[in-house]
């Protein structure tokens, strides 16, 4: 495994050392010469570049701007020679300060014309949040870069420099920071830290312990080269860079536009040095699978009702999957649905809340599983009454669920030692029912025609057998069919039935030997949550343990397992249920975890990161 490392090109925005045509330029030519180097990186982006003094004032909003259209195309040329955009402040200065040379947010030693503080309210209460002075600055750091156009992905503080209670405030609004972990000089890893507060949960501090040059030049390239002989094979060999130094070391040639750069400058050094001690550089969302998302508290107040369960799926028909809320008492079904765009920010006005159907499944005597039934692209709900067997639908329809006031089947699976599921099994679009009896190993399936459930007898007469095994379901190898998966806590192996046709073939029967996952170092006691994380067509693994927090992602090639060894947590350490869904991106599975008490019922989201850069089945993103 090669060392990671990362590099950031520091203080970037409409103005300064990047004002002119000709500057813009030869940015450009260190994107070229980085890409060219195969050094993936990072620009921190200052959307609105301010010089008092000057008289200047541009921010990347005024689109019609000349000088900032040019700006734009720069920022977006070097996104595609591998630049990850992030948002570096708004202004990066405050009163008569210039831009990049200004402190933003509040710092201790300052003298006079000092940035405001907020008070400790500020990252309590929401309408204290919204109006403090650090809000105000992200808010419109955030609607910069959306006007204009420009993705970002991570957030970074001017200076490293904001008071405890905005440092608060500006986690709350982007769950990835790429900074130093405040109070900790030279940092060498990710920091991942569980913070409950009412506003957000959970935020990642990527540092940068190499920092950048100053002084010396020379001598500090040396010093940086030096450092890294000492890094651990884990740790982050991260460092800034302010490009306008490679200025003087790039001529251009005013008649065909053609560019020269020297190769002994600053950079060209460092990228070489990083590369003959076998860095890899990477970006920084590649250092984990997931990245902490929003936060919605008080789901009791919004939901009516202190006794619910939850279920995934897309009921709206937006491809894009939703929460339903069920309140058994009341049979009571309420949508709720969450926005992640733009993404990084964590803030987009709450979620929205409709009510589906009521007076429908109520008592603790049916079980409700979500579905697409009848293959028209929305979520249903099916209920089971374990009693009799018997299993009835609601559709959804319009923005309704609407009961089909028939029963779709009878005597399917019934009593508790029965383990119904839900998938597509036959690849019709249609989802159908399986069901598995722990002591005989048993497999029952009964396919959809879309207006009632046709029971098929026994699929697998001997598969899984006994009570340590816990079983799910996916289309692991991407042809489309719904697979079968069991996975054994005490020895962390999972095995996969594939299906074929109008039948599933047991891998581990045709190689007793064969696992897709001979072992797994999780806990006993995580929850497992399928998906497909990565964007590239084959279902996923999550292991949930959720007790400490941890949460581990084991990646499908088609044929087994690989467990990525990029750890992600803690994150909603506690009693949560956890949930995967297509929150954020049609084809990417992301996370969300669901607290009944914590600040009066609290539901938490992390987008994943797990594909980026990946396409192995034509999808990338």
């Amino acid at each position: 495994m090669r060392k990671r490392a990362l590099v950031r090109l520091e203080d970037v925005g409409p103005g300064g050392w990047y004002g002119t045509e000709e500057r813009l330029a030869k940015l450009r030519a260190v994107a070229d010469m980085l890409q060219q180097a195969g050094v993936p990186f990072h620009v921190a982006l200052v959307p609105r570049y301010v010089d008092p003094q000057a008289g200047y004032d541009k921010s990347i909003e005024q689109v019609d701007d000349p000088f900032i259209r040019a700006f734009l195309a720069t920022i977006r040329y070097l996104q595609t020679r591998g630049a990850s955009i992030g948002l570096h402040g708004y202004t990066h200065q405050y009163g008569a300060a210039a831009s990049m040379a200004g402190f933003e947010f509040t710092w201790s030693e300052c003298p006079q014309d000092c940035p405001p503080d907020d008070g400790v309210e500020a990252y309590l209460e929401r309408e204290a949040f919204e109006q403090s002075y650090a809000s105000s600055r992200l808010r419109a750091g955030f609607a910069a870069v959306e006007r204009a156009g420009v993705q970002i992905e991570w957030f970074e503080t001017p200076h490293y420099t904001a008071s405890p209670h905005q440092r608060k405030i500006i986690e709350s609004w982007s769950g990835v920071i790429y900074e130093n972990l405040p109070d900790e000089a030279g940092p060498t890893h990710l920091a991942q830290l569980d913070l409950d507060t009412p506003l957000f949960r959970g935020v990642l501090y990527v540092p940068t312990p190499l920092f950048y040059l100053e002084g010396d030049l020379n001598a500090d390239v040396g010093r940086m080269c030096q450092q890294i002989r000492g890094f651990a094979a884990d740790d982050v060999a991260s460092f800034f860079y302010h490009p306008y130094l490679e200025f003087d070391f790039l001529t251009l040639d005013p008649d065909t536009g053609a560019v020269t750069y020297d190769s002994n400058s600053y950079l060209h050094r460092l990228v070489r040095c990083f590369h003959e001690q076998h860095y890899a550089f990477v970006h920084l969302l590649q250092l984990t699978p997931f990245v902490p998302q929003a936060r919605q508290t008080e789901l009791h107040q919004l939901l009516a009702a202190q006794r619910k369960e939850l279920f995934v799926g897309d009921f709206d028909g937006d491809g894009l999957d939703e929460h339903l809320a069920w309140e058994p008492s009341s049979g009571t079904w309420t949508l709720v649905k969450a926005s992640f765009e733009p993404f990084p920010s964590r803030h987009h006005g709450g979620l929205q809340v409709q009510t589906l159907l009521t007076g429908w499944a109520v008592g603790e005597q049916v079980r409700p599983f979500a579905g697409d039934f009848n293959g028209d692209g929305r979520t249903d709900i099916a209920i089971w009454n374990p009693r009799d067997g018997s299993w009835q639908v609601a559709l959804s329809v319009a923005g309704q669920l609407q009961p089909t006031n028939t029963i779709w089947l009878s005597d399917f699976a019934p009593g508790t030692d029965w383990h119904p599921l839900i998938g597509d099994f036959d690849g019709d679009g249609r989802e159908e029912l399986i069901a598995w009896h722990p002591a005989t190993g048993e497999w029952r399936v009964a396919l959809s025609t879309g207006t009632a459930f046709v029971h098929q007898g026994p699929w697998r007469p001997d598969w899984s057998i006994g009570s340590t095994w816990t079983v799910a379901t996916g289309d692991f190898n991407g042809d489309g069919r719904t697979d079968l998966l069991a996975w054994n806590p005490d020895t962390g192996r999972c095995q996969v039935a594939l299906t074929q046709c109008d039948h599933v073939q047991a891998t581990d029967h045709v190689q007793p030997t064969a696992s897709w996952l001979p072992h797994s170092n999780v806990s006993p006691h995580a929850q497992l949550l399928i998906g497909d994380f990565n964007g590239d067509g084959y279902d996923d693994v999550l292991f949930a343990d959720l007790p400490h927090g941890r949460w581990q992602l084991a990646t499908s090639t088609g044929q087994q397992f690989l467990l990525d060894r990029r750890l992600y947590g803690p994150w909603c350490s506690g009693h949560h249920v956890a949930y995967a869904g297509r929150f954020h991106h049609p084809r990417v599975a992301s996370l969300s975890a669901y607290h009944p008490h914590l600040h009066g019922g609290t539901l938490d989201f992390a987008v994943s990161t797990a594909g980026r850069n990946v396409s192995k089945k034509g999808v990338a993103f």
